[in-house]
């Protein structure tokens, strides 16, 4: 966990004086969103509006943070979203998680070819975006609170918000990244 808080870190020499309203992390057993977290608290002036995004298969912080326990999660199909495909969230992250998430989104995986595609368009941006199947959600999460007028109230997220998706993974297993954006 130790070396994602140092991801907070660059990110926030990066961003300068720039305040980050909304931070949308991806969790598994919640080790990298706890990291990001404890991260946001040490180097961020503000706190952002924090959102959990998992499989929604495997969404063990979810059901832990509605219940205000860890909750195990009995997995009965492996996500696409493999990395996050978890059961149960580990208690150390556990102890952060549970006092600094209100809010938690899960995903089936029917967007991520889909989305892998689209940031793999060099049209989409300057640089061609090679970003994994654990490496959408935020951005699918992102575009699904956007549509929702009701979600967007309940997160004040509007046009001057100024989130941060983390993307942690490119192309890690080539094979299935090809042939995941060619479908």
């Amino acid at each position: 966990m130790a070396g994602y808080t140092v991801m907070m870190k660059e990110i926030v020499d990066q961003i300068g004086k720039e305040k980050i309203s909304h931070i949308i992390l991806q969790a598994g057993v919640g080790g990298m969103a706890a990291a990001m977290i404890a991260g946001v608290a040490r180097y961020l002036k503000n706190i952002p509006i924090s959102i959990i995004v998992e499989p929604m298969s495997a969404a063990c912080v979810m059901e832990s943070i509605k219940s205000g326990k860890i909750e195990k999660i009995d997995i009965k199909s492996e996500s696409l979203m493999g990395g996050m495909s978890c059961g149960e969230v580990s208690l150390v992250p556990w102890e952060i998680l549970k006092s600094s998430i209100k809010y938690c989104i899960s995903l089936p995986d029917d967007d991520i070819a889909k989305t892998m595609k689209l940031l793999g368009n060099a049209n989409f941006s300057n640089d061609k975006i090679v970003a994994g199947e654990n490496a959408v959600p935020g951005v699918i999460s992102l575009i699904a609170s956007c549509e929702d007028e009701k979600v967007k109230e309940k997160i004040k997220l509007d046009k001057n918000s100024n989130i941060l998706l983390i993307g942690c993974e490119g192309d890690t297993d080539k094979e299935m990244y090809q042939k995941l954006i060619n479908l």
